[in-house]
């Protein structure tokens, strides 16, 4: 059975979620935590399928979270992450987007939409409503797109491999240059699109965040 962890500083909100989620879904919800701290222990000890997340928790806050779990590592965590939030400000939206996240919901979202977001979200799917993140998205690509100006042809072919989910090492061979070299074209993109990690640039060049049928259209 599909795993699921709730973390809200609020916990007079878990037990109403655990009973809504397990009587809804096909989800077995084995943690409820009130903290950041809390939330990241769960998910590396227990590794659930996804992870519901208050995204204005005590520190570490979802986003540092989301960012911890980006981070290249040794070991391997799927947990699938969703926000659940009160509030959430346009660069929170990029930020969040571009680290990965499965899905952002409103704590106003009625109950049956929090049961579509986490039900689409393990099929393997994203909940992006368009009415949420589509202005904060489409505002990045359109800065993007005017920054990208800058980049060389030597650039793009950089970001290009990015992209692809290629690796500093395989981009030197494929373009028959050091890794070092590599390493100083990245830092000069960064620096001229204004961007602070590689999920950021990959997201950017591929210009769709979700992909094709991935994001999910709320009316």
């Amino acid at each position: 059975m599909p795993t699921i962890t709730l973390a809200d500083d609020h916990r007079i909100l878990l037990e109403p979620m655990r009973v809504l989620i397990e009587r809804d879904t096909d989800l077995r919800v084995v943690s409820m935590v009130a903290s950041g701290v809390e939330a990241l222990a769960a998910i590396r000890d227990l590794r659930p399928d996804i992870a519901l997340l208050d995204l204005a928790m005590p520190a570490p806050g979802g986003l540092q979270i989301l960012r911890a779990l980006a981070r290249p590592s040794d070991e391997r965590i799927d947990t699938r992450i969703v926000f659940l939030t009160a509030s959430i400000g346009e660069a929170e939206i990029v930020q969040a987007v571009t680290l990965g996240v499965a899905g952002i919901m409103l704590k106003e979202s009625v109950p049956e939409e929090l049961i579509q977001c986490l039900s689409s979200v393990l099929r393997g799917e994203r909940w992006l409503p368009r009415q949420l993140v589509g202005h904060a998205l489409a505002t990045t690509m359109k800065r993007y797109r005017e920054a990208s100006q800058q980049l060389t042809a030597r650039e793009r072919e950089i970001a290009r491999g990015v992209a692809h989910g290629l690796s500093n090492r395989d981009i030197a061979v494929r373009l028959g240059i050091s890794e070092g070299t590599v390493k100083i074209h990245l830092h000069n993109i960064f620096g001229k699109l204004e961007l602070e990690s590689r999920s950021q640039l990959a997201f950017c060049i591929g210009a769709d965040p979700a992909g094709p049928g991935s994001a999910v259209q709320i009316d």
